[in-house]
Order: structure tokens, then sequence, then C-alpha cells
């Protein structure tokens, strides 16, 4: 790295010492080497046009907090528990450390429904957890777990509107998550003047170079660029990033790319102005978000939409409006699903005459969606459509596959002969439509609604997912299960927050997991009371499995 000397002579050069040291033509230029030869001829800073602060005015001015000095701030939220049938006193009996750790733990899930809860489950406000003074983040590691959560599941708006009512400018414990959602989003100027009115922190070195040159002083900024590369706080390849973003005619080759999917948002965002943009593939969802703007292309924006549709960030009518947005000019991939969807919604006009036609692009979209994990979305979107379709004689053999649909979409079933539904997944799913379910305390009234359960089912073959779902659906754990035993003395206790978590995390592999932990995680969300959500998603699972193991859908 570049040795006190050198740094003295160029210091003197800014001061209007007659010191003149120019780099060899040979030799890449470092820090200095640029800053001597740009300091009397600064290059025009410059800001990408999806940076430009029109694209990102989507706030909700309804959100407001009062801040309070020495609130523990894992209650913050957005808002009320009771929205979600969740009590104010959800998360108190909890250490918040414990109750953290609960969160990171949840995997990704290609569950719709299980997906949408989570998320507004990390955005509820309620009393805190009990404050865990050993923990670094004493005070808000729950509040930090959620926001990092969002963040994995590219919720990054509601992210940052947790980040701002947390009040970030007075406590650097919450910066890393601030600068690294303000970089993603690439909204940044908020951001930036917090970090340009505080002192210089080791690990925002190279914010503050950003921000100094995004606030206009070029000067600074060059001049902090030198003083941190000349004490090795600034290794070699950021360096020339740094050197790329501020002049951008510098072009300087970053010797190792690999700096640029190491993940870090500051370090990718300047990837971008030297032109290097890791594959989309190779970066977390969260890093994609800038897709969605609408300065990239069609493609590109509706690519980035599926993901975040899949995570439970984006809402699903948003991606099925780009699917309209004009007619595909090549075929495969997400110009298939273009083209059905733009051929379902006129078909959905037509008489009954072309019924057949509709019914057969149906049951190709249900093929298409089911294999990039989107028919949840897709029935959600169509639900009322599907519903109102009046089936003929011709059209019988549909009928399964139509109640299938309106059942995942939530919708009542009123137009289908519920008499011809002979798959058991699907029968079961109508069931949890259309009878009580929920947990009686008492044992022998538990019981007799259980066999009722099964006298009202008639005779058809359950399958094991059935009977699982079944049993779950009146709040009926797996004998003989340490967990289990935890969950009743738990939720005897009303100490309910981390084993829900625990309870999403046994669902998130829907027909996939373990049998005995989706009973124990789904009859845990009817102990609690989630009936609707217990529904929902117990029955996108039997659904799913439905259309798994069909080997035709007409």
């Amino acid at each position: 790295m570049i040795n006190n000397v050198i740094f003295y002579i160029f210091f003197g050069l800014i001061l209007g010492f007659p010191v003149s040291v120019s780099a060899s033509n040979t030799e890449p230029m470092t820090a200095i080497d640029w800053l001597a030869d740009k300091i009397n001829d600064p290059p025009e800073f410059f800001t990408l046009s999806n940076e430009k602060s029109g694209d990102y005015q989507d706030k909700n001015p309804e959100i407001s907090l009062n801040h309070l000095p020495g609130v523990s701030k894992n209650s913050i939220g957005l808002f009320g528990g009771e929205r979600l049938g969740l009590s104010i006193n959800i998360w108190s009996g909890e250490n918040e450390t414990q109750i953290a750790d609960a969160v990171q733990q949840i995997p990704r899930s290609e569950l719709f429904y299980l997906n949408r809860l989570l998320k507004r489950v990390l955005l509820v406000e309620a009393d805190p957890p009990i404050t865990d003074t050993k923990s670094d983040f004493s005070g808000q590691a729950f509040l930090r777990a959620r926001i990092l959560k969002l963040i994995t599941m590219g919720a990054l708006d509601e992210a940052e509107e947790l980040i701002e009512s947390a009040n970030p400018i007075s406590d650097t414990k919450l910066l890393d998550l601030w600068s690294n959602i303000a970089f993603l989003t690439k909204r940044v100027d908020e951001f930036c003047n917090m970090i340009l009115e505080r002192p210089s922190e080791k690990e925002f070195l190279t914010h503050k170079i950003i921000c100094l040159a995004r606030s206009g002083d070029w000067n600074a900024a060059a001049l902090a660029l030198a003083t941190y590369s000349s004490i090795g706080d600034i290794d070699e390849n950021l360096e020339r990033l740094l050197i790329n973003y501020l002049d951008h005619e510098a072009e300087l080759e970053i010797k190792s790319e690999e700096i640029c999917l190491e993940g870090l948002p500051v370090v990718v965002y300047l990837c971008d102005f030297s032109g290097i943009r890791p594959p989309d593939n190779e970066l977390p969802l969260g890093f994609l978000y800038t897709n969605l703007s609408r300065s990239k292309s069609l493609r590109t924006r509706i690519s980035a939409s599926e993901e975040f549709v899949k995570s439970g960030a984006l809402n699903p009518t948003i991606l099925f409006s780009n699917y309209k947005i004009k007619r595909p000019s090549t075929s495969g991939g997400v110009w298939a699903r273009v083209k059905l969807v733009q051929e379902l919604d006129q078909e959905f006009s037509m008489e009954e005459s072309e019924q057949l036609e509709l019914l057969r692009n149906l049951s190709l979209a249900v093929q298409e969606f089911m294999q990039v994990h989107l028919l949840a979305q897709f029935a959600k979107v169509y639900g009322k459509k599907i519903q109102n379709i009046e089936l003929n004689r011709g059209s019988w053999k549909y009928e399964e596959m139509i109640a299938a649909l309106v059942l995942l979409s939530g919708e009542d079933l009123f137009n289908v002969r519920t008499d011809v539904i002979k798959n058991s997944n699907v029968k079961t799913a109508f069931y949890l439509a259309s009878e009580k379910i929920g947990w009686e305390e008492n044992e022998e009234k538990s019981n007799k609604l259980f066999l009722q359960h099964f006298d009202n089912i008639e005779e058809y073959e359950l399958t094991l997912l059935d009977r699982v779902v079944l049993e779950a659906s009146i709040g009926r754990f797996p004998n003989d299960r340490i967990l289990s035993e935890q969950m009743k003395s738990s939720l005897a206790l009303h100490r309910n927050g981390a084993l829900l978590f625990k309870a999403l995390s046994l669902i998130s592999s829907g027909q996939q997991s373990n049998m005995l932990d989706l009973q124990t995680g789904l009859a845990f969300l009817v102990r609690m009371g989630l009936l609707e959500d217990f529904r929902i998603i117990a029955t996108e699972i039997l659904i799913m499995e439905y259309f798994r193991n069909a080997v035709h859908y007409y």
C-alpha cells in the first residue's frame, strides 16, 4: 500500500505546495496517483437513472411513531397484532435472543400463504420480549432478526419502514441494516445525510466516500479515499471500485471480480458503476429489488416479480399485471407464461361455446405455474373468474381441477358438483372449507369432534397427508413427541411467540415435510386460534399434492 511519505507529499499538493508527482503509464493508479491527476480537474459526479429520487417516492405517509428514550425497540411494528388474531403480549414472555433465533431459523418456503402469514407476523407491533442484557444487541435483537428476515424475503419497503420507525440516527447498532437497505433499494439520500453528520466509523468508510461524492463535495471524497487507502483501511480492489465511482473516466480494471459476489450491498452498488454485475441467480433476492423498476426491460421486471411474489414480498396482482403489458415476441421461459395469461384473459370473456378452449388453456396454465412454484398465486388472482365458470356436459371432466383451483384461491365452491370429486386431497380441502374446525380444551369433546370429522367425510380412502391435516384441524398434536409436550406447556403459560415461528418452520416444506412435524406445526396454529391461516395453508399443501400426483388435468 502507499507509504506515509507519498501521502504527505500529496497532502502538500492539496494545500497548494508546488510538488508534482505523476503515476507511471505502465502501472495501475493508486488512490494517491489518481488524486494527484484529478485534483485540479475533478470529474462531474453523476447519478444513474434508476437512482433518481422520482422512482422511489411511494412511502406510506400514514405510519408514524413517537420515540420514547430507553424503551426496547423490539416492540416496533407497523400494525397491531389484533389484525392477525394475536394478543398484544404475544412476545412479552419470551427472551429476546431466543425468539430472535427462532426467526432466523425459519427456512425459505415455497408455500405462498405461509410466506404471506410470516411477513405479517414480522410486522406486528406488540409488547416487547424480555430484554437480554448479555446480548450485543440488547433491547433490539428481536427487531434486528425481523428486519433481517424481511430483507432475506425481499420485503425491503417494509424493512425500511421498520428501520425508520426505530430512529437509527440515534442508535449506531442499526446502521449496518439501514445501510444494506439503502444500497439495495438505491434510496441512499437519508442514510447519506446521517452518515455525513456523524464522526467517521471504521465500518462505514466506504459509505462516507460515496456519500461525500453524492453531496457534491468531490474534493472531500477524493481526499478521504486517499487518506483511508494510505493507512490500509481500504484494500486494492475496493480502492479501484471507488476510483471508478468517483471518476467514470478512470475505468480501472478490477483484479478480482469475486469481490462483487460477496453479497455486500455497498460493494455490489460500486460494482454496478464499474460495469460488473453478477448474474441475478448468484445474488440474494434483495439485490433484485431495482429490477422491479420501470427503467428495466420487461423480461427483467417479470423475472424479478416472480421471485418476489414467491417469497411473499410482492402482491401477485402486480406480477400478473406485468404479464399483460405487451404481447410476447418470442416463446419459452417467462414468455410462455405471458402468452398463457393473455390468452386466458381473452377466453374468460368468450361465449360458452368456446369453453373447452378456455379449460384446455387453464390446464396448461396449471402445469406451467406448478413448475415455477406460482400456482397458488395464479389461483389467488384468477379465483373469482375460475369460480364463475359454469361447466356444461362436455366439460364435466374438468370439475375436479376447477374445484381444486377454487379451493386454492380461497373462494367458495358453488358452480361445481362436489359429489364428483374423487381425489382424497381435494375432498379433505373441501371439508376444511365447509366444516367447523378448531380445538376443544375438553378432551372428551375434542375426541367427539374428531370422530364426527370422519363420519362426515363419508367413505373415501384417506392418505397419510389427509389424516395429518384432519388431526391437526382440531388441534391434536402427535403423541409421544417431546416437541408436542413443549408446545402444550407453552400454550398453557401463554408463551407462544417463539413457538409460533417454530411452527412455521415445521410447516415450511409443506407436503415434503416430516408428517409428524407438519401435524405439530399445523396443530399449533389451530391451538393459537389462527384458524383461517391454518385453513388456507393446509389447503395449499393438499392441493399442491393433488396437482403434483395428477398425470393429466383433463
